[in-house]
């Protein structure tokens, strides 16, 4: 795990566990069924004191975002904010840290335990397919400063299509 700060989305556990959730929770998925995949995928760090809060942090925190916190990550998150407070009563840890990661914990638990938003629609998802056909030949003629610079103004550019492949999240480029 990468982590660069003691805000809550400073790490990459964070930032996976909520780029997870929406994408999933984008796609049409419900948040109890989000949560059981992601609590499995993430079962090896299910008991690492360092990882486990960054999980049900994050998930909580996304939840209540979209609308859509449920009792059981609402209730993992609140005893890992209380726990988390008595840990960074240690020496080990500069005084600004713990200020920082204090008022992190402390607004997410003000959020926490204050009404959810409305629930949040799913973003809808568009998908860019490339209309061309194999064998497809476009011309684009090149009338810019720099062509007439290189001496090929009013020449033409050609573009064929010879193949097709998936960009993230499912475009046909």
């Amino acid at each position: 795990m990468g982590m660069w700060g003691f805000e809550l989305y400073q790490n990459d556990t964070s930032l996976d566990v909520k780029d997870e959730f929406e994408e999933l929770y984008n796609a049409g998925k419900n948040a109890q069924d989000i949560t059981d995949k992601l609590t499995e995928d993430y079962r090896s760090i299910m008991g690492d004191i360092d990882e486990e809060p960054l999980f049900w942090l994050a998930l909580a925190d996304t939840q209540w975002n979209m609308g859509v916190l449920t009792p059981l990550v609402k209730e993992k998150a609140l005893y890992w904010i209380d726990k988390d407070s008595d840990m960074f009563n240690c020496q080990t840890i500069d005084m600004s840290a713990k200020t920082k990661r204090k008022k992190a914990l402390d607004e997410l638990q003000t959020k926490l335990l204050s009404p959810q938003p409305p629930v949040k629609k799913p973003a809808k998802r568009r998908i860019y397919k490339c209309q061309w056909k194999f064998g497809d030949v476009f011309a684009y003629q090149l009338e810019s400063d720099l062509a007439k610079e290189r001496g090929l103004y009013g020449r033409y550019f050609l573009i064929q299509k010879v193949d097709e492949g998936v960009w993230h999240p499912g475009h046909i480029v």
